[in-house]
C-alpha cells in the first residue's frame, strides 16, 4: 500500500521522520548572542532523502505544526517548507536513478 501513494519507505517510518522533524523545530542552537539556528533544517533533509518527496513535504510542512505565530505566517512557513522538502526529496530521487551527473543537469537546466 505504501508504494501505492508514492512512499519509499513504510508507513510508520515516515510519520516518525515527520513527527522527528517536526520536534526537531523546536530546538534551537544558540550561535551567538542573538542568533539562534533551528535544527529541523538538517532533519528535513533527512526525511526528503530517506523518504522521497512525499514524505519531505509532509515533513517541510510539520515545522510549523508546534509554532505560536500569527496564522498567516504559519501557513506561509508551512507551505515554504513542504517546497523544501518536496525539492530534496526530487533531488534525492534523481541521484538514486541517474547518479550525480543526471541530478546536476537538470538542476542547472533550471537554474
Amino acid at each position: 500500500m505504501a508504494a501505492t501513494i508514492g512512499l519509499d519507505t513504510g508507513i510508520p517510518a515516515a510519520i516518525v521522520l515527520v513527527a522527528l522533524t517536526a520536534l526537531a523545530e523546536q530546538l534551537d542552537l544558540v550561535v551567538g548572542r542573538r542568533t539562534r539556528v533551528s535544527l529541523s533544517g538538517p532533519f528535513l533533509v533527512a526525511a526528503a532523502l530517506v523518504g522521497g518527496p512525499f514524505v519531505g513535504a509532509c515533513a517541510g510542512a510539520a515545522t510549523e505544526a508546534f509554532t505560536r505565530d500569527i496564522p498567516r505566517k504559519r501557513v506561509l512557513c508551512a507551505v515554504a517548507g513542504a517546497l523544501q522538502g518536496l525539492a530534496v526529496g526530487l533531488v534525492g530521487e534523481q541521484l538514486a536513478r541517474r547518479g550525480v551527473s543526471g541530478a546536476v543537469v537538470p538542476a542547472a537546466a533550471n537554474a
